[in-house]
C-alpha cells in the first residue's frame, strides 16, 4: 500500500510557518509523506491568516482552485487551519463545500487523529477554541526544504516567504527586509482577490463542549439533520438535538458539520525529538495569544488569551534544534516579550529562583508594571539569557514585541548579550498619542521613543523596524503629521505601512470619524515616500563596512548567494553554494532601499561553517 501524501500551504506570519512545521512533523510520524504537488496529495492543508478580509478572500480563491482537483480525486481531504479557520468556522464550510476539516490554530495537533478516522463523504469536522484537554501533541518542525513544507513549486502553493503583489490596502515592507511581525503581515495576503462565492449545501450540525459528553446543537433550520451523523463520526459521543436558543448563531446553509470546542488551558508543548537535521534558521513558539485587545485587531479572538510555555520546555526544544544544526533561533509570540514562566518567580532574597541573579537581572518582582502601564517583561529577559547560552547557537532573535512590556533590562540586553542579533521589530502604529489612545495601545509616542533610545544606547548599530497604520478612525491631519514627525525622528530601517480597514469583531468597526479612502491612500503614499528615503540613507551608510552574513540560499542572479546581516538586512553577493549555512564576512559595495550588495572578504577559512 503506497503511503499517504500531504501538502501544506502556509499564509501569513512566522507563527503559521512554525505551526505548519509542527503539523508536517506529526504527519510524518504517522507515516505520511510530503507530496511534490497538489496533484499528488491525498491531504491538502491551508494554514491561513485572517488579519484582513482580503486574507479570507484569498483563502476562498485557493479553495475554488482546488474544486476541480477534489472532483477528480474524490478521496482528497481538504482542510483549512489557522486564524481564518478560527474566525470563520462553520461559515467557511458553508462558503466552500469542498472543505472537510476546519481547525483553529489551537486545534492543529488534533488533525492527524481526525485524518485517521475520516472517510471522504463524512460530515465536515469543525474544531475551534482550545482542545478538550489541556496541552497538545508536541512535535518539532522538520527541515524546511526549499523554503518549507509548502514549497512544492506548484502555482497554488506560496512559500513561507511569499509576497503577493501589493494592493491599495497595504504597502509591502519599505526600505528593508520583510520583517514579518507576530501576526500581521498583510503584505503576505495583499492580492486583490474577489470573493469566489462557492455556493451552499444542506444544513449544518454544530458540536460543542469539552470534557464529558459532547452535545450537538442544531440550528432550527437544520431540523432535518441526523444525530446519527454525529455519533457515526465520533463513536460514543452523546448527541442531543435541541432547538437553537434565542440569539444563538445559526447556519441556514452549508454541509452537515461537526463542531468541537475546547476549554482554555496553558500552552503545553513538551519536547518530542524530530528526525533529521533542523533548518539553519529555526522558529520556536514561546507564547501564544493576546490580552491587549487593540481596537483594530482580531487576534485575541482567534489565537485566544496569552499562554506561555514553561521555560524548561522552550529551552529543551532550543537545545534540540541547535544540536541538529540550527544556528539562528527566532522566539515567537503574538506579544513575545509578555512571556511569563512559572520558573521566573522572585526568589527569597532577590534574583531569579535557581540562578542567583545570573545575567545581571535585578530581583524585582516579575511582571511589575512599567511606566507605560505594561506588565514588565522580565521573564522574557531571563529566557533570552538562558537561550543565548546554548552551545552552537550563533544568533538569537525574537518577534513580535509590544512596547507596553519593554523594561529597561530588555533594551540593555542588546549591549550585553553577544548572541542577541542587533535587530528588533517594535510596532509603533501611530505617532499621535490621540490615535494611540483610540487604538488602545497603552503607551505614548514619548514612551515608545524612550524604549528606542534605550536600545540604541545599548547597541548603536541596532536596526529597528516597525508597523504603521494610517487613516485610523478619528485620525486628523495633525495626528498624521505627528506620525511623519516620529518616522523622521526614529529613523527606522524599514517599516510595514497599512491603510486602516474595517474588520468584523473589532471595536474600531463601530467607531465614528471614518477617513475617506482617498485621504487614506494619500497618507499611505506619503509615508512610503518618506520611509524610502530614510531607508536608502541608512543603507548607504553601510557601504564600505564589513558585515557578517548568514548565508541562507542562492541569490536571484547566476553565481550569486544571499543571506542576512545581524541587523536582518538582505545581502546579495557572488559566491559558491557551498557557503550556504556559513557565517561569511562580506564588504558592502552597494545599496538600495530594500537590500545590499557585497563581496566576500577572504576565503573559506574566514567563514564560520555549520558543524
Amino acid at each position: 500500500m503506497s503511503p499517504r501524501r500531504y501538502l501544506i500551504v502556509t499564509f501569513g506570519c512566522q507563527m503559521n510557518v512554525y505551526d505548519s512545521g509542527r503539523l508536517a512533523a506529526l504527519l510524518e510520524r504517522r507515516g505520511w509523506e510530503r507530496a511534490g504537488s497538489k496533484g499528488e496529495a491525498d491531504f491538502i492543508f491551508l494554514n491561513t491568516c485572517s488579519i484582513r478580509e482580503k486574507a479570507v478572500q484569498r483563502v476562498l480563491a485557493r479553495l475554488r482552485e482546488l474544486s476541480p482537483l477534489k472532483k477528480s480525486r474524490p478521496w482528497l481531504i481538504v482542510a483549512v487551519g489557522g486564524c481564518a479557520a478560527e474566525q470563520e468556522g462553520l461559515e467557511l464550510v458553508r462558503r466552500a463545500p469542498i472543505v472537510d476539516i476546519v481547525a483553529g490554530p489551537r486545534r492543529l495537533s488534533e488533525i492527524p487523529d481526525v485524518l485517521d478516522s475520516f472517510v471522504p463523504g463524512d460530515p465536515p469536522v469543525v474544531m475551534e477554541g482550545d482542545p478538550p484537554e489541556e496541552g497538545s501533541i508536541p512535535v518539532l518542525p522538520p527541515p524546511l526544504e526549499d523554503g518549507g513544507p509548502d514549497a512544492s513549486g506548484d502555482s497554488l502553493e506560496p512559500s513561507p516567504g511569499f509576497r503577493a503583489p501589493p494592493s491599495a490596502e497595504a504597502s509591502p515592507p519599505v526600505g528593508g527586509p520583510d520583517a514579518v511581525t507576530g501576526c500581521d503581515p498583510e503584505a503576505v495576503i495583499a492580492a486583490d482577490t474577489a470573493c469566489c462565492g462557492l455556493g451552499a449545501g444542506p444544513a449544518a450540525v454544530r458540536v460543542s463542549g469539552s470534557g464529558g459528553p459532547v452535545v450537538a446543537e442544531v440550528p432550527e433550520a437544520a431540523s432535518a439533520a441526523s444525530p446519527e451523523a454525529a455519533s457515526a463520526t465520533f463513536p460514543g459521543v452523546a448527541v442531543d438535538v435541541p432547538r437553537a436558543a434565542a440569539g444563538q448563531r445559526q447556519v441556514a446553509s452549508g454541509p452537515k458539520a461537526l463542531r468541537r470546542r475546547g476549554a482554555r488551558g496553558p500552552l503545553i508543548l513538551p519536547l518530542v525529538e524530530a528526525a533529521g537535521p533542523a533548518p539553519l534558521s529555526a522558529f520556536i513558539t514561546v507564547m501564544e495569544g493576546c490580552d491587549n485587545f487593540c481596537a483594530y485587531c482580531v487576534v485575541p479572538g482567534l489565537r485566544g488569551p496569552e499562554r506561555s510555555r514553561p521555560m524548561a520546555d522552550v529551552l529543551a526544544e532550543a537545545r534540540s534544534v541547535v544540536s541538529r544544526g540550527a544556528r539562528e533561533l527566532t522566539l515567537l509570540g503574538q506579544n513575545v516579550n509578555s512571556y511569563r514562566s512559572s520558573a521566573g518567580v522572585r526568589a527569597a532574597g532577590g534574583g531569579f529562583a535557581g540562578d542567583g541573579g545570573a545575567g545581571g537581572i535585578s530581583g524585582d518582582i516579575i511582571g511589575s508594571p512599567d511606566e507605560n502601564g505594561g506588565g514588565g517583561g522580565l521573564d522574557f529577559v531571563r529566557l533570552l539569557v538562558e537561550t543565548a547560552g546554548i552551545p552552537g547557537l550563533w544568533r538569537l532573535r525574537f518577534t513580535t514585541s509590544h512596547p507596553k512590556d519593554f523594561p529597561p533590562e530588555l533594551a540593555a540586553l542588546f549591549g550585553t548579550l553577544p548572541e542577541l542579533s542587533p535587530h528588533i521589530h517594535l510596532p509603533l502604529q501611530s505617532g499621535s498619542d490621540h490615535v494611540l489612545g483610540l487604538m488602545g495601545r497603552r503607551y505614548t509616542a514619548e514612551g515608545y521613543m524612550r524604549i528606542l533610545k534605550g536600545i540604541r544606547e545599548a547597541r548603536p548599530d541596532a536596526a529597528v523596524t516597525t508597523d504603521v497604520i494610517v487613516g485610523f478612525p478619528g485620525e486628523t491631519e495633525a495626528d498624521f503629521r505627528e506620525t511623519l514627525r516620529i518616522l523622521e525622528e526614529a529613523s527606522f530601517d524599514s517599516i510595514f505601512s497599512f491603510k486602516y480597514s474595517d474588520r468584523s469583531g473589532t471595536r474600531a468597526l463601530a467607531m465614528p470619524g471614518k477617513i475617506p479612502e482617498g485621504v487614506k491612500a494619500g497618507r499611505l503614499t506619503e509615508v512610503i515616500g518618506l520611509q524610502r528615503g530614510i531607508s536608502l540613507r541608512i543603507n548607504r551608510q553601510l557601504e564600505g563596512s564589513v558585515q557578517e552574513v548568514l548565508v541562507s540560499g542562492r541569490g536571484r542572479e547566476p553565481g550569486q548567494i544571499s543571506g542576512r546581516t545581524g541587523t536582518f538586512k538582505i545581502v546579495n553577493f557572488p559566491g559558491s553554494a557551498d557557503l550556504i549555512g556559513a557565517l561569511v564576512p562580506v564588504r558592502i559595495t552597494g545599496s538600495g532601499p530594500v537590500s545590499l550588495r557585497g563581496e566576500q572578504i577572504g576565503g573559506l577559512a574566514s567563514s564560520r561553517l555549520v558543524g
